[in-house]
Formats: structure tokens, sequence, C-alpha cells
């Protein structure tokens, strides 16, 4: 059972109806763990115009190229992976799920986000959740940050 559960009311609202931001790393862990290419896992893409209008420059939004990111494929604007609520990778799930609905800010702390505005658990469930788990959402929120690096890396390689 992961430490999110105990939160969590499986409404599976964080995985439909916006862009599911994925590194080029999380698709080689997704793709090597089941044996799909590439493109049957993430697609570079496009963020959908309002969700772009009202996020822009937030969270990963700010790695956007021409208004688009590698992200998750979806089927009806659900995750590929979000199979009746209960998501198929969870254990290699990208850090963006993992972090949900949780950011980090330039120093690498721990905030309330985009993820607020969707995810329908309780602030006070949130502010206890973050408390009682801050060293292992911190380590998510560090590692996930080389990931980034990387994806920022090989985007700029690709846009130039």
């Amino acid at each position: 059972m992961d430490i999110f559960d105990k939160y969590c009311s499986k409404c599976a609202k964080c995985c439909e109806g916006w862009t599911i931001f994925v590194t080029f790393k999380e698709c080689e862990l997704i793709k090597g763990k089941l044996k799909l290419d590439m493109n049957e896992i993430c697609e570079f893409k496009e963020i959908p115009a309002t969700e772009l209008r009202k996020y822009s420059g937030r969270d990963f939004y700010i790695w956007a190229v021409n208004n688009k990111v590698l992200q998750i494929r979806k089927i009806d604007g659900r995750c590929i992976f979000l199979k009746n609520n209960k998501c198929e990778i969870y254990p290699i799930r990208p850090y963006v799920c993992r972090l949900f609905p949780f950011w980090f800010d330039e120093n690498g702390e721990p905030i309330f986000s985009v993820g607020r505005e969707i995810c329908p658990i309780g602030d006070d469930e949130l502010i206890m959740y973050m408390s009682k788990n801050y060293k292992l959402i911190k380590r998510w929120i560090d590692e996930y940050k080389e990931f980034i690096e990387d994806y920022k890396h090989k985007i700029d390689k690709i846009s130039h």
C-alpha cells in the first residue's frame, strides 16, 4: 500500500483532463518494463490552449517548447495506463504522478500547486500528508530534478 492511499479518494481526476508531463528517462523506464515502443507510451504534443493560458509559467509548463511537452498518451482525455480508476504502472509511474497534487518551489521545497485545483482531498489532509511524508516527497523531488535536467538538455538539442 502506498502512503498516499490513506488520503486518496481514487477519483482519478489526476489522470484525466490535463497534461501528464513525462521525462525521457521515465518513458524509457516504462518502455523497458512493459516492452512497448516509446510512441505507444508518450508523445511530444501541444498543451491544450485553455490549460496553457491557466498555468503558463508554472510547474512543468515552463519547459514547453512551442507550447509542447513530452506527455503520457491519452485516450478520450484519460491516461492510457488508467484502467477502472487504477494506475496500471503505479510502481513505475512518472514523478509528476507521484508528487501530485504537490510540486516544488525554486528551492526544491514541496508546495501545493496546479494539482491542488484538481485534487479533491482537503487542505488539512494534504498538510498532514506532507508533514508526515516530507522526507519521501523531498527525495522524489530531488530524484525528479535530475530527470528534468536530462529532459531540458534533450529538448534543447531537439528544438535547436
